[in-house]
């Protein structure tokens, strides 16, 4: 639950979207790292509702929000669905992450009860400004129970999606949204315009000019290409030469592979200068984040020298390979080019 660790891309977004004395709902909580961060945002005059299918992650989620003193959360036990009051199954996952109600991603299931989100706002009289949607391809059946809140407060969303799922894209352009890819900061109108590598991606939904008022408008400039002969290996970290960057948003496009046959832990991010821990980091196995990870997202709140990295647990795998990566300027977010030196 380390601040900049728990997917980047949307905790940048959740700082920019979520006000003080807002009602925010994050659908998926897991562990609370995100839940944690509406927290912070939304301040002791708001409210964050967090649900989570599974009784034993909700559980641990509620004693991480405990611990962090988080006293404007409630978690609720329930898969959000397009109804209430059912039960149905929910297939657990090895890693805790991927539990599923919409795919069966292991033999393992039980039983968990369903929740519609219009039913819930409706009975804790709630207006939710904001909503963070991740339960592993189960979102189209809840934005079905979530109709009527969304044509009457019109919340911004950020809903996680892959390319193969059109339903929610569709559903939710019908109803009068925009949205914005948040790995490329690139306008979509259809779930065939995610960039052509994306396996999953966060997309971020606001209804008429609801993007435009917080400022996120597409667009990103190439400052920089780090090649691999620049990345310098220290103590089993590939690292490469500082560049000096403005205060501003950023986005780097790395372009690495890993044989699955040949997998070890990886941390890889941006580090700041004469600072003992990376900015921002993913975190997995070289062959997983060689197919999910190739876009970081980061914001520097004042200019400085920068490095991005790729530290492994033990040896680095003779099949790891590291082509280069662009580190592009998000438009709207940066009023100050940026200086490579």
């Amino acid at each position: 639950l380390a601040p900049n660790y728990t997917e980047p891309r949307v905790l940048v977004a959740v700082r920019d979207i979520c006000g003080a004395g807002n009602d925010v709902l994050d659908v998926g909580a897991n562990f609370g790292g995100i839940t944690i961060a509406m927290s912070r945002a939304v301040g002791p005059r708001g409210s964050v509702f967090g649900f989570e299918a599974n009784p034993a992650i909700a559980k641990r989620c509620q004693a991480n929000i405990v611990e962090a003193g988080c006293g404007n959360v409630q978690i609720v036990h329930s898969a959000i669905y397009s109804s209430s009051g059912k039960f149905v199954d929910l297939y657990l996952s090895d890693n805790m992450v991927a539990d599923s109600i919409h795919y069966k991603v292991s033999n393992k299931s039980i039983m968990v009860p369903t929740l519609s989100l219009d039913d819930f706002v409706t009975r804790m009289k709630v207006q939710p400004t904001f909503v963070k949607m991740d339960i592993e391809g189960a979102e189209y059946d809840a934005l079905l129970g979530f109709e009527g809140t969304l044509k009457f407060l019109k919340p911004l969303l950020i809903l996680e999606q892959a390319p193969s799922e059109a339903r929610c894209v569709d559903f939710l352009i019908n109803l009068g949204y925009r949205a914005i890819d948040l790995s490329t900061y690139q306008e979509i109108n259809s779930i065939s315009q995610l960039a052509p590598e994306t396996i999953v991606t966060d997309i971020l939904f606001g209804h008429g000019d609801a993007l435009d008022r917080i400022n996120y408008r597409p667009g990103t400039t190439t400052i920089a290409t780090v090649n691999r002969d620049e990345l310098k290996t220290e103590d089993l970290i590939l690292r490469s030469n500082p560049i000096h960057l403005q205060a501003g948003r950023y986005i780097v496009q790395a372009d690495y592979a890993s044989d699955e046959q040949d997998s070890a832990e990886l941390f890889c991010g941006v580090w700041i200068a004469d600072h003992p821990e990376p900015l921002m980091q993913h975190h997995g196995s070289t062959n997983s984040l060689a197919r999910l990870a190739h876009r970081w997202v980061f914001d520097l709140a004042a200019p400085n020298d920068v490095s991005i990295f790729f530290r492994c647990v033990g040896k680095i795998p003779a099949s790891f390979n590291f082509s280069h990566a662009n580190i592009m300027s998000v438009d709207c977010f940066n009023t100050a080019r940026s200086l490579w030196v």
